[in-house]
């Protein structure tokens, strides 16, 4: 099976400490093709420190995403920068894993779902904490159970 060759749009904490540590792990699934952050330095470092050759890295979005050998891009920016990021992505015709929010407001989130709603590419939303253990320990209390006035419908997480 061919691996996905992956590129990431900035590899600060999120890319880190959430998104790398499971992309290792499918390892066999996908290879990572080239990194871009706004501080090309923090890029350097994480490629040399996976063995990714300095040719592969990018401070400039735009001129990664001209690249043909890219499957997919991982977008991990302040929140503030989703939409674009984002949807010069999916414009460049590269399937796009987008961390939430999609945008900073509600109207890029639609525009960006507009978007793409033209484009073929695939767009899947990450959700790093859907299958965490805490999520699924969380139980009803046993005289709550019971009691239709305090049966909870809403859960906030500190997360």
């Amino acid at each position: 099976m061919k691996k996905i060759r992956l590129a990431v749009i900035g590899t600060g904490l999120a890319w880190e400490r959430l998104h790398w540590p499971a992309i290792s792990e499918l390892k066999e699934h996908y290879e990572i093709a080239a990194l871009c952050n706004r501080t090309k330095s923090d890029a350097e470092r994480f490629a040399a420190a996976i063995g990714l050759d300095h040719s592969n890295v990018y401070d400039d979005y735009a001129a990664m995403l001209q690249r043909d050998d890219i499957d997919a891009v991982d977008v991990l920016v302040p929140i503030e920068e989703n939409f674009e990021a984002a949807a010069a992505v999916i414009r460049a015709g590269k399937n796009l894993i987008a961390e939430k929010p999609l945008a900073g407001t509600m109207e890029g989130a639609k525009e960006l779902l507009e978007i793409h709603s033209k484009s073929p590419v695939l767009f899947m939303v990450a959700e790093n904490y859907r299958y965490n253990d805490e999520n699924h320990i969380i139980k009803v209390p046993f005289w709550m159970q019971r009691c239709t006035i305090w049966q909870p419908f809403v859960i906030f997480s500190g997360r």
